[in-house]
């Protein structure tokens, strides 16, 4: 039998994975209510405050139809996830976290963790040692949400600062919540940016966009 605590769920859906390097992939996202962090640019507000549906780890493991697994929020840390991650054993399952919380009971379940510091134009922030903690993993992804050029000078001095633990580790992508002409405009600016840094180059920093963005826009369960 599977842990019998209960979990604040927003939503449980299957669709492609639209970030990183495992972008692309069929997986089940399963999202979480709750956050500690208020984004100015958050693209999921709807489940920062939500209360969700209580549902037990059966529950939820039952609508995984998917090998690949995503556990996103909000913030999904701020829920006892142990036993959820444990009902997943057998699946690659990533972490999406803000950077400001660090189970370390969840090492031996997660396949990747997608930790995402908060930059400047966020109006928000992150624990450097949570972050610090995350960079001694192997299997950590770091994500910038670049906005500005205050942004990507956060990034860059984060990058240099980590760099024997961030190298080929690091995506930045632009905030998404615009038109897809504006979209493109900053992904543009951001491309140039990357390529006149030679800190970001040497590092093997990504620029990625949100592939579910371009195909369905800011619908919610797809």
């Amino acid at each position: 039998m599977m842990a019998k605590s209960k979990l604040r769920v927003v939503e449980v859906f299957d669709s492609i994975q639209g970030e990183g390097g495992l972008m692309g992939l069929p997986h089940t996202f399963i999202r979480l209510a709750g956050c500690n962090l208020r984004c100015r640019w958050c693209d999921t507000k709807y489940a920062l405050d939500a209360p969700g549906v209580e549902m037990s780890v059966d529950d939820v493991v039952s609508k995984v139809n998917c090998g690949y697994v995503c556990l996103t929020g909000g913030e999904p840390l701020l829920q006892d996830v142990y036993g959820l991650l444990g009902g997943l054993k057998g699946k690659k399952v990533t972490v999406e976290t803000n950077c400001t919380v660090r189970d370390e009971r969840l090492d031996e379940f997660v396949f990747l963790y997608s930790v995402s510091p908060k930059l400047s134009s966020s109006g928000e922030g992150y624990d450097v040692r949570v972050l610090e903690s995350y960079l001694n993993l192997d299997n950590v992804r770091v994500k910038f949400v670049v906005c500005d050029d205050d942004d990507f000078l956060e990034a860059v001095s984060i990058v240099e600062k980590y760099n024997a633990f961030v190298r080929g580790k690091v995506v930045l992508q632009p905030d998404g919540m615009c038109s897809m002409s504006e979209y493109q405009r900053r992904l543009g600016w951001l491309c140039g940016k990357v390529m006149g840094c030679e800190v970001l180059v040497r590092s093997d920093v990504r620029v990625l966009l949100q592939l579910h963005k371009v195909i369905w826009g800011n619908k919610r369960g797809v």
